[in-house]
């Protein structure tokens, strides 16, 4: 018997009144995940693995794994609440665009302060464009002065239309990107600061592909068309001999 100021308990029996369980699933003692399993959970989803993938993955170490997809949700969601630290998803974004020195411009609505739209730009992509921007001005004045002025007529679609394309119609460029952007989403289903993570993620992977193209490029071996041109030319004058 448990006594208490206000109140009285009496078991009158004691032992179980149900039969014992036969599958350990939805159990909290045996769904129980050790600090092992919750270090993995947020290394993953750092790697942006979904919560049902990284069910999966206990499952395959662990056939009798009785971990539910719920209280992997539950885990993503107190892990994700660690890292915000109370603050909205507005505020969130905004905190993490600044910690990687994003630039960024929004927009609210007028008759109220709710977001309308918001730009980040990656502080590379920045440098990338200026780089672009001031580093050929020669190759500007190239084709000015040797194509467009000269030819400008010749270029039919480019008068016909309200927008200079040379003849490229296609959206192939931003279609194509648009496709990556989706694959690294995964979801049309998602909070505006998950997706910041996701598209930072594709953005610094893009630019490393860009920087191994450039460092391949600086040590891949030139060829020397000269030198080709000048044995073709031995080759044929050995033909004519023959």
């Amino acid at each position: 018997m448990a006594m208490c100021e206000n109140w009285q308990l009496f078991v009158h029996n004691g032992r179980h009144n149900h039969a014992i369980g036969v599958y350990s699933h939805g159990h909290a003692q045996a769904a129980k995940l050790t600090e092992e399993q919750l270090i993995q959970i947020e290394q993953f989803r750092k790697s942006h693995v979904p919560p049902r993938n990284i069910l999966r993955f206990f499952r395959e170490q662990n056939v009798g794994c009785a971990v539910s997809s719920q209280k992997i949700y539950n885990v993503v969601a107190k892990i994700k609440k660690n890292r915000t630290q109370g603050r909205n998803t507005v505020e969130e974004v905004l905190c993490l665009s600044a910690i990687r020195d994003y630039t960024v411009f929004y927009r609210n609505r007028e008759d109220s302060n709710m977001l309308s739209a918001i730009v980040f730009v990656h502080p590379t992509s920045i440098e990338m464009l200026r780089t672009w921007s001031y580093s050929r001005p020669d190759f500007l004045h190239y084709l000015f002065n040797n194509w467009l002025n000269p030819f400008a007529h010749k270029f039919v679609r480019y008068w016909t239309k309200s927008h200079m394309h040379f003849g490229v119609e296609t959206t192939h460029r931003a279609e194509s990107e648009h496709s990556v952007l989706k694959l690294w989403l995964s979801t049309c289903h998602g909070d505006l600061d998950t997706v910041f993570l996701n598209i930072d993620s594709l953005i610094e992977g893009q630019i490393a592909d860009i920087k191994a193209s450039l460092e391949f490029s600086r040590t891949k071996e030139k060829h020397n068309s000269l030198g080709i041109q000048k044995d073709m030319v031995g080759d044929n004058e050995s033909c004519r001999d023959i």
